[in-house]
C-alpha cells in the first residue's frame, strides 16, 4: 500500500468517525448551537483547508465566486455540513474533477451552492438522498457509502433553519444548494444564542 493510500484511508476513517460523532450529537443539538454573524467566503474556505488533504489527493479543481455575503448560523455545525457535501463530491468525481462553490444573495434569501462534475445520481434515487442510510444505485457500486452524510447535512441544516436543494444529471454534476433565509425568518430566538 502506498503513502497516499494510507492517508486516504486515514481521512475516510477520520471522516467516518466525525460522521458518527456528529450524529449523535445532533440529538441535543439545541444545547450547542452558537449563532454569530459569519462570512461566507470563509467558512467556505475553512472547509476547504479541513479537506485540503482529500482534495489534493482526488485531484480536483476548485472554482469559487462568493464575495462579502454574510449570514448567521453556527459556524462549527455549518463547515460540517458544508464538508459532507465536498466530501461526496470528492467520493463520487469522475475524470478531471471540478468543484464550483458560489454565493448569491437575493431579496429574501441567501443561496450557496456547490456544484460538481463528478458521477451524478440517478433520477430514481434523487428524491431519496436525504434519508437515513440511503444510497441507492450509485452507493451500492461504492462499498464505502453510509448514506449518512447527506443525511446528517439535511438534518442538521433544518435545525439551523437552512434548506437544503439538490439536483443532479447522472454522469454529469450534482449541484447542492443551500438557502438561507434572511436572518429575521432564520432565527428562532426562544431555542439559539445570538452572539
Amino acid at each position: 500500500m502506498s503513502r497516499n493510500d494510507v492517508r486516504f484511508s486515514v481521512n475516510e476513517i477520520e471522516s467516518y468517525v466525525e460522521q458518527v460523532l456528529y450524529y449523535l450529537k445532533a440529538k441535543s443539538l439545541n444545547e450547542d448551537f452558537m449563532i454569530s454573524k459569519l462570512n461566507i467566503n470563509e467558512i467556505v474556505k475553512e472547509t476547504i483547508k479541513k479537506d485540503s488533504r482529500l482534495l489534493i489527493q482526488s485531484g480536483i479543481k476548485l472554482k469559487m465566486n462568493i464575495d462579502g455575503i454574510y449570514i448567521y448560523s453556527d459556524k462549527k455545525w455549518l463547515v460540517y455540513i458544508i464538508s459532507q457535501v465536498i466530501q461526496n463530491a470528492a467520493k463520487y468525481r469522475r475524470s478531471n474533477p471540478i468543484i464550483f462553490v458560489k454565493a448569491k444573495e437575493y431579496d429574501d434569501k441567501i443561496v450557496l451552492s456547490i456544484f460538481d462534475n463528478g458521477i451524478g445520481i440517478d433520477d430514481s434515487d434523487i428524491k431519496n438522498v436525504f434519508k437515513k442510510g440511503y444510497t441507492g444505485v450509485i452507493g451500492r457500486k461504492y462499498i464505502h457509502s453510509t448514506g449518512m452524510g447527506l443525511y446528517l447535512a439535511n438534518e442538521l441544516s433544518l435545525k439551523l433553519g437552512i434548506s437544503l436543494k439538490i439536483e443532479s444529471k447522472l454522469n454529469h454534476y450534482t449541484r447542492v444548494s443551500f438557502i438561507f433565509p434572511k436572518v429575521e425568518k432564520q432565527i428562532d430566538s426562544s431555542n439559539l444564542t445570538l452572539l
